[in-house]
C-alpha cells in the first residue's frame, strides 16, 4: 500500500483494486469534477468473481455486487433462500380440485424462477414445472393442456400432453360450448370455479 501524503483522506480507488485513491489531474478536475482512483488507462484488468458458477465482474474482495451483498448480509456465499421445491409449494394454494398458483403470472399463466440467482437461472411456467416433479418429464413437441380450464391451476390431475393442433382444437370446443375460462382477474377477487359458472 503506497504511503497517504499529509492532509489527504484515506479514500480506496473506486476501480476495486484496493490501492490508495489518488485525485485525477487539474484537467479532469475542471472537467469531470473529483474523481478518486486510476485513471481508465492505468486501471487494473478486471477480475471474474470469485463465486463459484458466477460469471459476474468482481468489485471488491473479489466478489461482485450480488455476492458481496450476500456475504455482508448473510456471512456466508451459501444461498439463503429455501430449495427450490420449497419455494415453489408455498406459492400454491390447494382447494377442492384445483391448485391454484398464487407467484408471479406471466399474461394468463404462473411463471417461476428455477436455479441460482445468476444468468444460469431461468423462469418456467408453473404448471410445466409441478406436472415435470409430480409426473415425469413432458415429451418433446407437447404442450400441456389444462383440463379444467384454470390456466393458474397447477394440479396434475388437472394436466394433460398434448399436441399444439390438439390443445387448439380443444380451446376452440370449449370456447363453443360456452365452458368458462378462469383468469388471473378472477383468482384476485377470491372467485372460485363454481362462482365462474353460476
Amino acid at each position: 500500500m503506497s504511503r497517504i501524503p499529509r492532509g489527504f483522506a484515506f479514500v480506496l480507488c473506486r476501480c476495486g483494486c484496493g490501492e490508495v485513491a489518488t485525485i485525477y489531474d487539474d484537467h479532469y478536475r475542471r472537467k469531470q469534477g473529483y474523481r478518486r482512483g486510476h485513471s481508465p488507462s492505468t486501471r487494473p484488468p478486471r477480475r471474474p468473481c470469485i463465486a463459484a458458477e458466477c460469471g459476474n465482474i468482481a468489485l471488491a474482495h473479489g466478489l461482485c455486487s450480488a455476492h458481496y451483498n450476500r456475504v455482508r448480509r448473510h456471512g456466508s456465499l451459501d444461498d439463503p433462500r429455501p430449495p427450490e421445491t420449497e419455494r415453489f409449494w408455498r406459492k400454491v394454494r390447494k382447494e377442492d380440485g384445483c391448485w391454484w398458483w398464487t407467484g408471479a403470472v406471466d399474461g394468463q399463466y404462473g411463471r417461476f424462477w428455477i436455479g441460482p440467482r445468476t444468468q444460469s437461472g431461468r423462469i418456467v411456467q408453473a404448471h410445466r414445472y409441478a406436472y415435470e416433479r409430480l409426473v415425469g418429464p413432458i415429451p418433446d413437441g407437447l404442450h400441456i393442456d389444462h383440463l379444467c380450464c384454470n390456466k393458474l391451476c397447477v394440479n396434475p390431475a388437472h394436466l394433460e400432453p398434448v399436441t399444439g393442433v390438439e390443445n387448439v382444437q380443444r380451446g376452440i370446443r370449449r370456447a363453443r360450448s360456452g365452458q368458462p375460462s378462469m383468469r388471473p382477474s378472477k383468482r384476485k377477487t377470491g372467485a372460485t370455479s363454481s362462482d365462474a359458472q353460476s
